[in-house]
């Protein structure tokens, strides 16, 4: 029975599978081509649950924005 449940649900959690590969991939390209290693990135996709955050951090923290900005990032645009 829960056998017949796991193969039912696998063509509606296969796209969303690729996408979460596609976007941990680009992810991880990002981080390499900044000069962080792959603990980095396997790192910040474990504990950092916040989408497109992850991608934003890379670029704060390559930069190194004013500590005032960290707490008021919407004054940055």
């Amino acid at each position: 029975m829960k056998r017949k449940a796991l193969w039912a649900a696998v063509p509606y959690t296969v796209p969303v599978m690729l996408g979460y590969l596609f976007l941990g991939a680009a992810f991880g390209v990002l981080t390499a081509e900044n000069g962080f290693s792959v603990l980095w990135a396997f790192l910040m996709s474990t504990f950092i649950y916040a989408g497109s955050m992850q991608f934003a951090a890379i670029s704060l923290i390559v930069v190194g924005p004013d500590r005032f900005l960290l707490f008021f990032p919407w004054l940055a645009f």
